[in-house]
């Protein structure tokens, strides 16, 4: 009787522990131009996440301030946009100036040089819906100068959901039955 209700709270704290959105993404890095946008739908248990992407620059991306030549960049999760920030990656302008989010959610980031692009990876929580969501990426442009000049992509997209509280409870709990189950046989 104990090795089964052992066995029943291991694989409840176990399965509990596996939220169902895992997942990894990689688009292919295409040069977009600016304005532009690209979308990723996902169906997902309404959960806390982490969104995590590198953002590339192609040729002369625009920060702020640069002359109202400054590109912008936005994340909206579900039609919310979560993240929004200029970034100079390979034009001019300052290098980082965060609208909307937190500066803590950028890394890495790599300025190649006038007119040799750039890169980041942005990192992020936010909040999945039961069912559909739907990650949109996009760029806009006070003036917008094609892809001969500037542009950019996404890579490395992963959205990992993050264990809620109980779920380490739930796993302890299990991993203690079994703990004891194992060492009263033992003990026999």
């Amino acid at each position: 009787m104990l090795k089964q209700l052992a066995g029943a709270f291991s694989f409840i704290a176990i399965t509990s522990f596996m939220t169902p959105v895992a997942m990894a993404y990689d688009f292919d890095g295409t040069a977009l131009s600016s304005p532009d946008a690209v979308d990723y739908s996902f169906n997902a248990a309404a959960t806390a996440a982490t969104v995590s992407f590198d953002l590339i620059g192609y040729a002369t991306l625009d920060g702020f301030p640069d002359n109202n030549y400054e590109d912008y960049f936005t994340l909206s999760v579900n039609g919310s946009a979560v993240f929004s920030a200029s970034f100079n990656l390979g034009g001019d302008g300052g290098p980082i100036t965060i609208t909307q989010g937190d500066a803590s959610y950028v890394s890495n980031y790599v300025y190649n040089g006038f007119n040799n692009g750039g890169s980041l990876t942005i990192t992020l929580p936010v909040t999945l819906v039961l069912g559909s969501n739907n990650l949109t990426f996009s760029y806009a442009s006070a003036i917008p100068q094609g892809l001969g000049d500037e542009g950019w992509g996404v890579k490395n997209l992963s959205v990992t959901t993050v264990p809620e509280p109980e779920s380490y409870g739930l796993l302890m709990a299990g991993l203690g039955l079994v703990g004891f189950a194992a060492r009263r046989k033992a003990g026999k």
